[in-house]
C-alpha cells in the first residue's frame, strides 16, 4: 500500500469530492487485499476495513443502514 499512498491534508477532507475519492481508493484496497480464502465480496471487505475490532458487527451495521435508507426512499 505505501507505493499507492495519497498525501492529503486535513483540509483536503473538507472537500466532498476528495474526501469520496479517498474513500474509495481505501475501500478499493481493502477489497483487493482479501485473503484467497475469503469470499469477495461487499460484505467481506467492509468487514476487513474495520477488522482491528469488531468486523462483522461493522459490516452488518453498514449493511442494515444501506437496506433501511433504500426501503425509505422506495416507499416515498
Amino acid at each position: 500500500m505505501r507505493d499507492h499512498y495519497i498525501d492529503l491534508e486535513s483540509m483536503d477532507l473538507e472537500d466532498p469530492v476528495i474526501s469520496i475519492a479517498a474513500g474509495i481508493r481505501w475501500i478499493s484496497y481493502k477489497y483487493s487485499s482479501l485473503p484467497r480464502k475469503v469470499k469477495k465480496d461487499t460484505f467481506n471487505t467492509f468487514r476487513n476495513y474495520y477488522r482491528y475490532r469488531d468486523g462483522k458487527e461493522y459490516a452488518q451495521k453498514i449493511f442494515d443502514l444501506y437496506n433501511n435508507s433504500t426501503r425509505n426512499i422506495i416507499r416515498k
